[in-house]
């Protein structure tokens, strides 16, 4: 519940109302530890993929940088979760820019986790156009190119 509500505050436009949910709902997960329990995955894994999903876009994308480096997606065996994560990191690397490969490398294994999501990901659209709009300005980008021809973005 408390990540629902932090999303609903989100949608808001209450980003700090957002924050106080994400803490709680983080205390919550120190005690619970990670646990599939019903399916949820609910854990601080799980908490901290919400987190940068609420912080990428009207948030910090730093942060978003900061939470990706100490959280380890893969102990949440569902690839939905996974994706967000993958997706979410790279939305954050091209906002703040200078670090391009590595976000195209997590969009290519987001797309690897789920083709399907990423493929059809409306979020996904603009960062991968700016990405690839300073990858043609650079060497490189076929990786990027591929990925934006199978979302049919160009």
């Amino acid at each position: 519940m408390h990540l629902v509500a932090a999303l609903a505050s989100r949608c808001r436009d209450r980003i700090d109302d957002s924050r106080e949910w994400l803490t709680e709902a983080a205390v919550l997960a120190r005690r619970t530890g990670e646990t599939n329990t019903m399916g949820m995955f609910f854990g601080p894994t799980n908490v901290d993929i919400w987190r940068m999903s609420i912080e990428v876009d009207d948030g910090d994308p730093g942060l978003v940088v900061e939470i990706a480096q100490r959280t380890d997606a893969a102990k949440i065996p569902a690839g939905v979760r996974q994706v967000f994560y993958y997706a979410d990191t790279a939305r954050a690397l091209a906002r703040i820019g200078g670090r391009d490969r590595e976000a195209i490398r997590y969009l290519l294994t987001a797309e690897r986790i789920a083709p399907q999501h990423v493929r059809t990901a409306a979020e996904l659209i603009e960062p991968i156009r700016v990405l690839l709009d300073r990858s043609r300005r650079q060497a490189g980008g076929s990786e990027l190119r591929g990925l934006s021809e199978r979302m049919q973005t160009s």
